[in-house]
Order: structure tokens, then sequence, then C-alpha cells
């Protein structure tokens, strides 16, 4: 009789245990304080909060460009970017023509940080900033603005182009080469 009391109370022990490690956890611990007063107690309905799906990184192959070595044309290259947004989509294939592993060519767009990068109604609107660096001379403000213009157009959403440096308006991004408010896919 003895026997089956200490068996009794060690399975009834056990049962507890396992119905406690076995409950739902909310994320509070196990000694926690009681609710609030006012607050309902959880529910199967209101006990998790809506988890609302990460936007999933997307990657894209895209086409950059930067000058060959005497800077006298551009070479294209194709570079895997990732994005979760599609106007990053934009940015990250702007940012990836500012670097290159490769010592045969040379980066345009290396002097320019990019502040803002927005679609709307089928016109890119990029605002940018140019550090002393990144100032050419006329050939290379030409070639800068030919492989901005590849690389946006690539994108068939991409209608127009408008370039602002430091949130104005300018005539030329270094001095050389007219800007036209917007640039128009040709």
């Amino acid at each position: 009789m003895r026997i089956r009391a200490i068996l009794t109370v060690v399975l009834l022990g056990s049962m507890l245990a396992v119905a406690g490690c076995s409950t739902k956890s909310t994320g509070s611990p196990v000694n926690s304080a009681p609710a609030e007063t006012g607050s309902p107690a959880p529910t199967a309905a209101n006990s998790e909060a809506p988890v609302s799906p990460s936007p999933a990184i997307q990657k894209e192959s895209v086409k950059v460009y930067f000058a060959n070595d005497d800077g006298s044309s551009l070479v294209e290259k194709t570079a895997e970017i990732q994005y979760e947004k599609s106007e990053d989509k934009y940015l990250n294939t702007l940012k990836a023509m500012t670097t290159t592993d490769d010592p045969s060519l040379f980066p345009l767009a290396k002097g320019l940080t990019y502040q803002s990068v927005e679609l709307a109604d089928g016109t890119l609107t990029i605002d940018l900033s140019i550090s002393d660096e990144g100032r050419l001379g006329s050939g290379g403000e030409v070639l800068l603005m030919d492989a901005l213009k590849k690389a946006v157009f690539q994108f068939s959403e991409v209608q127009a182009l408008d370039i602002l440096v430091d949130g104005k308006i300018v005539d030329s991004l270094m001095g050389h080469v007219e800007l036209e408010h917007p640039i128009k896919r040709q």
C-alpha cells in the first residue's frame, strides 16, 4: 500500500511536470506577475500578435558600367544585387557602379553618394552628392552620364531619369554636360 501511494505521488508529479512543459509559451516567465486589471486574459484569438511576413530578399543580375583603363569608353559588366523593396533595386544597381575589383576598369561613379532614389509615375529621381574625387573632366562626365542612363533604363518601368545634386535641380553635374530635367528614355 505504501509503495502504491509513493508511485501515485510520483506519477502525479510527472504528469504535472509534463503538463507544465507542454503548455504553449506566451513569452512570459513561468512565475510572472498576474495580468493587469482590466486587460483581457490571453485567449487563442489574442494571445499572439499577428506575424506579418518579412519581405523576401530578392536577387537579380543587373548591368553596370565602368570606364575602360584609358577612360575612352564604357565597359558593361554584370553584377548580382540584393534588395527587399523595388526602389532598392535601382539604388543597389547604382551603388554597384561605385567600386570594382578589376584593375583594368575605372568606377566613374566612385565619388557619388546617393541621398535618395525614388520611382514615381515612370520617372526615377536620383538625388546625389559629388565628392571632390568624384569630379571628372568633360570626357569622364559624358561617360558617367551614359553609364547612369544605361544602368537605370535597363529597367522597363523607368521611362525618365531626373538627377538632382544635393536636392537641387542643376544645369550640369560637373559643368561639362547639360542635364535635361527629366532625361527621357530613347
